[in-house]
């Protein structure tokens, strides 16, 4: 009788622990989710009102989000001036079921010159750059991206007088004046928008492994992408990149690739509120699961 009534207060005892110990995590989770629901609130309210940050001079060529935090910047619209290298990188990606691709590709934003005199190649000029998922494309039409393409429409060029908007920035070099006083820092600009992103991290037990010398990338890998294009500030290029955003999808655009991310489109992350919600359920079911048990056994 005795033994059978200390097992009682040991089940009790155990159980007890468990059910509080499930119920700090229900609670735990049920206050992730509303801090999360208050972040994610406030982007999509950001999103909505499409009035991306303008980032030019200086923080064009030093992102800020390099400068700070990255998660003061992170999904927030912004636009820049630059122009597009030729590479290009497919991360395997799935959307609304189908099998396909996010493309990738370095946009240059800034540029150092050391050797302005032009006599000899022995400095080539230095590109500073942020990796930009282009878009989507499904897997049967990863073909139909070209290499070296211009994905964005450039900048209509302006009159030669509107020197204000066409003249070299001292800080970027960047240019699209015909007769900007060096010739090699006129380019053709094109105007980007998009939201800053984390990269992702390599995780055997979700698939994410990336196999580069057979050209397959399962996940979004900014330092090997950033030494690879040759990005001369590669340290703050691995840290984050644009996806690009257009406020809707034309009709006219359908079937055009890759297709850009929307508000209502982009990639969201897997620690959505709806997943603090989900464990803060399993918490609480097993806090409670283990209060019935000690009601059913351990107080008969």
């Amino acid at each position: 009788m005795q033994a059978a009534a200390a097992q009682k207060r040991a089940f009790v005892g155990i159980m007890g622990a468990l059910s509080s110990v499930a119920a700090y995590g229900c609670f735990w989770q049920l206050r992730k989710y509303q801090e999360s629901s208050n972040r994610w609130n406030k982007v999509l309210t950001g999103l909505d009102e499409y009035a991306p940050t303008e980032l030019k001079g200086y923080d064009a060529k030093y992102y800020p989000w390099v400068r700070g935090t990255l998660s003061d910047w992170e999904y927030k619209l912004v636009k820049l001036q630059g122009y597009f290298k030729e590479e290009r990188f497919f991360v395997r990606k799935t959307k609304d079921g189908r099998v396909g691709y996010c493309v990738f590709a370095p946009f240059v934003t800034a540029m150092d010159d050391y050797d302005l005199k032009k006599d000899t190649n022995a400095n080539p000029m230095l590109e500073y750059a942020v990796m930009v998922n282009l878009g989507w494309v499904p897997i049967e039409n990863k073909d139909d991206i070209e290499m070296g393409t211009e994905p964005i429409p450039p900048l209509d060029a302006l009159e030669p007088e509107d020197t204000d908007l066409l003249a070299e920035d001292r800080i970027t070099l960047l240019a699209n004046h015909p007769d900007n006083f060096i010739e090699e820092h006129v380019v053709g600009l094109t105007e980007l928008v998009g939201i800053v992103k984390r990269g992702e991290n390599k995780d055997l037990l979700r698939g994410q492994v990336n196999f580069p010398y057979e050209g397959v990338y399962q996940y979004i890998d900014l330092p090997f992408m950033a030494r690879l294009t040759r990005i001369f500030n590669y340290e703050s290029a691995s840290q984050a990149y644009i996806e690009r955003m257009v406020p809707s999808l034309e009709e006219e655009s359908e079937g055009l690739y890759p297709v850009p991310a929307t508000k209502d489109t982009f990639f969201k992350p897997n620690n959505m509120p709806r997943k603090n919600l989900e464990s803060a359920s399993l918490w609480g079911g097993a806090s409670l699961l283990g209060l019935a048990s000690i009601l059913l056994y351990g107080l008969k």
